[in-house]
């Protein structure tokens, strides 16, 4: 472990970097934030936490404090009473580069009025805490959740979003395939977009429509759709609705599968681990072991042709049996 970041860890075991701040009423708060700088996923996974702390605290304000370009994943949790975003003017850095005073002073602008400050993500500033624990397991351990009364995240789709989307799916009828290929955490091998190629085209030949969440359709064909334009509640209200899901692990896997965990959902993950960690990706933040019922979870570096290939005709005989069954 590079000198810094132990130094860092040190300061978070010595308690002179904490995670909670107290600046009112500790024990029976009435205004909480939670601050997230960024990531779809993150937000998504902190509804573990809110549904402990909105069952211990029924009437309390809880505001979560994010950077704009995340500030849509919030619609999807009814614990939160408000959602904000923090302005250039405010931090200019990228989010995930805040230093641990960058969130605590953002926290103290937006809501001055706070009782609690939990900080959910320590990436920049303590990213050994990240590389030790699960997603799921990190948010809760900053937010002083014990392991015996952890809940699992659960997600709300927003009520226009349900609607817009049942209309959407009316105008595009028959079993559908909703399809995520695009990531920003990590990335896949070059043979990757092959592999997407291959499964949308067994759909379409079956008849079956596929929902590319991409700006352009990952083939040619009438019954594949690009809706990477939908707004982002939107495009998870499709996928939803739709009968199967066929995605690279990313934020949108965790928004679909929080808001109807039994959906079936193939999920993949590259090989290799978070940095710094033991824990590889699949580990990591493995959306089965968040409560997502219906997820089958598989692996690729999709180095070569010949493992695109294998990895297709693995999702096909998957989605083979949840087209039959469904």
């Amino acid at each position: 472990m590079p000198l810094r970041r132990r130094a860092q860890y040190l300061l978070y075991q010595l308690g002179i970097r904490r995670t909670i701040h107290g600046f009112g009423d500790r024990k029976h708060p009435s205004d909480i934030t939670f601050l997230i700088p960024d990531s779809l996923g993150d937000i998504a996974v902190n509804a573990s936490v809110t549904r402990h702390f909105r069952a211990l605290f029924p009437d309390a304000r809880m505001t979560l404090i994010t950077h704009p370009k995340y500030l849509a994943a919030a619609e999807f949790n009814p614990d939160y009473s408000a959602a904000l975003a923090y302005d250039a003017e405010l931090c200019p850095l990228t989010p995930g580069e805040q230093s641990y005073r960058d969130e605590i002073r953002i926290a103290r602008a937006l809501t001055p009025n706070m009782d609690v400050l939990f900080l959910c993500q320590p990436s920049a500033w303590c990213d050994a805490l990240s590389a030790r624990h699960t997603m799921l397991e990190l948010q809760n351990r900053l937010c002083g959740v014990e392991e015996g009364v952890r809940l699992m995240p659960r997600l709300t789709l927003p009520s226009q979003a349900a609607r817009r989307a049942k209309t959407f799916r009316a105008a595009h009828g028959g079993p559908a395939v909703f399809m995520t290929r695009q990531t920003f955490s990590f990335r896949l091998g070059p043979w990757h977009q092959e592999y997407c190629r291959d499964v949308a085209q067994w759909c379409v030949d079956r008849g079956v429509r596929v929902f590319d969440n991409s700006p352009e359709p990952v083939i040619r064909h009438r019954l594949c759709s690009a809706v990477g334009d939908l707004p982002l509640a939107d495009a998870v209200a499709v996928a939803t609705m739709s009968d199967a899901s066929v995605s690279v692990r990313s934020g949108f896997v965790d928004l679909v599968g929080f808001s109807r965990p039994e959906l079936p959902q193939y999920v993949l993950y590259p090989d290799g681990n978070y940095r710094f960690s033991h824990l590889s990706w699949w580990e990591w933040c493995s959306v089965a072991d968040m409560g997502v019922t219906g997820a089958a979870e598989a692996s690729s570096p999709f180095r070569t042709g010949e493992e695109a290939t294998a990895a297709a005709t693995r999702t096909q005989e998957w989605l083979e049996g949840v087209l039959d069954g469904r």
